[in-house]
């Protein structure tokens, strides 16, 4: 009983991952990485903060990767873009983008790049991270719940709710059912 189970979570997770989502608003948070790759440290120059703070001043609501998450998003980490910087070096000029992909790290959009020419690093990469969301604040977020991509995880948290209080054969049975059905709606 227990393999079925775990077989079952397995094929619904694959199935509804396969699907992807294209727009930002069919994400209800972002997150924000402690720590950049191209950095040393955590939060050097205030970076990540900044960042945070953007998304949250321009209608996203944004959290930094080591902060408490509501209980809806431990449950379904499918309901947060995660937010990345890269550093695209220049010669005298520092370059940045921003990258937001999914929970399956599939790309969801990337910034155009910001571009500052400051000599103090404090400042060249405030100005040139502010230059490159720019782009993101164009998009007028609004989180869309009635989404194609929100149903999909509101499916996905749903089946994996059911799956999980699985107990006997007729049960599991009734969960192919159901999953086959979210399918073929989802289709």
């Amino acid at each position: 009983m227990f393999k079925k189970s775990i077989i079952i979570v397995f094929l619904i997770s694959f199935c509804l991952s396969s699907f992807s989502q294209k727009s930002v608003n069919d994400y209800k948070y972002v997150i924000v990485p402690i720590k950049f790759d191209f950095l040393k440290s955590e939060n050097t120059y205030q970076l990540n903060e900044i960042l945070e703070f953007l998304f949250n001043k321009y209608g996203y609501e944004a959290f930094l990767s080591n902060e408490e998450l509501p209980d809806d998003l431990k449950r379904n980490p499918c309901l947060a873009m995660y937010a990345d910087v890269k550093n695209n070096k220049g010669f005298l000029t520092t370059k940045l983008q921003i990258e937001m992909k999914d929970c399956n790290n599939n790309l969801v959009y990337i910034s155009r790049e910001g571009k500052s020419k400051l000599k103090e690093y404090s400042k060249v990469f405030n100005a040139a991270m502010r230059d490159a969301f720019t782009s993101i604040k164009s998009l007028n977020y609004k989180y869309n719940p009635n989404s194609e991509g929100a149903l999909k995880n509101k499916q996905q948290s749903t089946v994996a709710s059911k799956v999980e209080n699985v107990d006997t054969d007729a049960e599991a049975e009734k969960a192919k059912a159901e999953v086959e059905r979210l399918k073929k709606e989802v289709e």
